[in-house]
């Protein structure tokens, strides 16, 4: 199997799990906003937002990717962001 028909099975995983509806999502910055961009994930009902390695990953690059995705959450939301 090819590792494009993997990532295509993956994908359809994710997306039957997120419209069954999800208590928590992990994942990438860049899978995320996948997710978003597709319109499998909604993120105007999040109540508090964990970011797991905040510092790596904005020293890595991620920060556009992460403030793009910031946009798609209410600005009440809490934050946390760990490290």
């Amino acid at each position: 199997m090819s590792a494009e028909l993997s990532a295509m099975r993956v994908m359809a995983l994710h997306e039957m799990a997120l419209a069954e509806g999800v208590e928590l999502v992990v994942g990438s910055p860049g899978r995320i906003l996948e997710h978003i961009r597709r319109g499998n994930l909604d993120l105007s009902e999040v109540e508090v937002a964990a970011l797991d390695e905040a510092d790596e990953m904005l020293s890595r690059g991620f920060k556009d990717q992460i403030y793009e995705i910031f946009q798609y959450i209410s600005k009440t939301v809490s934050y946390t962001h760990l490290t």
